[in-house]
């Protein structure tokens, strides 16, 4: 991610994150990444000059979310037409069990 800093900052875009680093979720860690790395990729690229760009992530039930939140432009996959907010990732949380480690 420290690439894309140096992309943002080319673009006077900041890039804040909020992540609460006690959560924790069983997945395939490069392949969040690159998740990850492409939709901020992308909100730097649809994004105005000086805007900020927010990375989230919070609990919801079972879940933990990871958002992506800008004000550049998207496409509504319904419709067809131009909106700009927020793209969240939901993953399934590390649950321990009889000290085990299992999926919830």
């Amino acid at each position: 991610m420290r690439n894309l800093q140096t992309v943002a900052k080319q673009k006077d875009i900041l890039l804040v994150c909020k992540a609460d680093e006690k959560l924790s979720v069983m997945a395939d860690e490069n392949m969040i990444l690159s998740v990850l790395h492409n939709l901020v990729n992308n909100a730097i690229k649809y994004s105005h000059q000086g805007t900020n760009i927010h990375v989230e992530t919070k609990k919801v039930a079972e879940f933990v979310q990871i958002s992506v939140i800008d004000t550049g432009i998207g496409i509504c996959l319904k419709t067809g037409k131009n909106y700009s907010g927020t793209i969240s990732i939901y993953l399934i949380r590390e649950l321990q069990v009889n000290r085990e480690q299992a999926l919830g």
